[in-house]
C-alpha cells in the first residue's frame, strides 16, 4: 500500500516558491530585460538603417534612368510648370503654385503611376527614421538632392528651359560626389554648440528636397557662422549617428555627419564636391 505524507513538514514541501524564490526570478528576469531591451532597440534601429539605405540605392537607379533619358542632363530642384504626365506638389502649400519638385521627375522612373497626384512623394522617398511630426507642408520627402553643386546651383526649370544645369559627364569624381543624403534643417542652438553627429531638428524633413554644403552658394556668411539653420543641412537620424549617402556612381554609404560638412569645396578629400 502507497506511503501518503500527512504530516505537516511534508505539506509545507510541497507548497510553491517562497517568497525570496520569487523575488530572485523576479530579479533576474529584470536585469536581463535591461540587458536585451537596448539591443533589440539597436538591431531595429540598424534594421531602418538598412531600409533607408535600399531607398536611396533605388533613388539612385531612377535618377540613372532619368539622366539616361534626357541625354545625360540631372534633374532640377523644382521644375515650373509640372511636366506633362508628371506628379506635383504645391509651393508652400499653394495650389496656384504647382511644381514638380526632383522627386516626382526621378518618382516616375520608380513606379509613380499618377494615382497619387499632388502628392508629396511616394514611400521610397520617405526616411523610416523620420516621424510624422517632422513633416513640413504635407511633403513625405525626407531626402536632400546636392542641386547646388549638381546643377550648377540653379535649381528651376520654367516653361521647359534648362538653365545651366550640369550634364553628368562634367562629374569627374562620381564616387565621391553627394547626389542624395538624409537631410533636415537643424536647432540654431544644437547647431552653434554641439558637434553635427548631435544637432537637434529644427525639422527632420528638406520640405523642397534640396541640401547645402558648407562652400554652396546659399550658406551666405560662410561656415560655420554662416546661414547652416536656415538651409537643409545633412542629418545625423539613424543609429550612431549616421547619415545615408546616395554618391553619383549609385553606391550608399552610412556617414557620420562631420565627414559630409567638415571637407571645405575644392578638397581633395571632399565629398561634396568634385573640383
Amino acid at each position: 500500500m502507497m506511503n501518503r505524507c500527512t504530516s505537516k513538514p511534508c505539506a509545507r514541501r510541497r507548497s510553491g516558491f517562497t517568497l525570496i524564490e520569487l523575488l530572485v526570478v523576479i530579479a533576474i528576469i529584470t536585469v536581463l530585460a535591461a540587458l536585451l531591451l537596448p539591443a533589440a532597440r539597436d538591431a531595429r534601429r540598424r534594421a531602418l538603417l538598412a531600409f533607408c539605405s535600399s531607398n536611396l540605392h533605388q533613388i539612385g537607379v531612377a535618377m540613372r534612368m532619368y539622366v539616361n533619358d534626357k541625354e545625360g542632363m540631372l534633374p532640377p530642384l523644382w521644375h515650373f510648370p509640372p511636366p506633362p504626365g508628371i506628379s506635383y506638389g504645391f509651393y508652400q502649400g499653394l495650389p496656384r503654385y504647382p511644381y514638380s519638385y526632383w522627386y516626382h521627375l526621378v518618382g516616375f522612373y520608380a513606379g509613380d503611376d499618377q494615382r497619387k497626384r499632388g502628392f508629396g512623394g511616394i514611400d521610397l522617398f520617405s526616411c523610416p527614421e523620420v516621424p510624422s511630426d517632422h513633416r513640413g507642408w504635407g511633403d513625405i520627402n525626407a531626402y536632400g538632392y546636392n542641386y547646388q553643386f549638381l546643377t550648377g546651383g540653379n535649381p528651376m526649370v520654367v516653361s521647359g528651359t534648362f538653365r545651366k544645369l550640369v550634364n553628368e559627364e562634367e562629374i569627374v569624381k562620381p564616387n565621391f560626389t553627394v547626389s542624395h543624403c538624409d537631410a533636415g534643417y537643424v536647432s540654431n542652438e544644437k547647431y552653434q554648440s554641439n558637434p553635427p553627429e548631435e544637432w537637434a531638428p529644427q525639422s527632420n524633413n528638406p520640405g523642397f528636397g534640396d541640401l547645402v554644403f558648407p562652400g554652396n552658394t546659399a550658406w551666405g556668411g560662410g561656415y560655420p557662422g554662416g546661414s547652416a539653420p536656415g538651409q537643409p543641412v545633412p542629418m545625423a537620424r539613424h543609429v550612431g549617428g549616421l547619415v545615408d549617402t546616395l554618391f553619383f556612381d549609385g553606391h550608399v554609404e552610412a556617414l557620420k555627419a562631420s565627414a559630409l560638412i567638415r571637407p571645405r569645396r575644392g578638397d581633395d578629400d571632399c565629398l561634396h564636391d568634385n573640383n
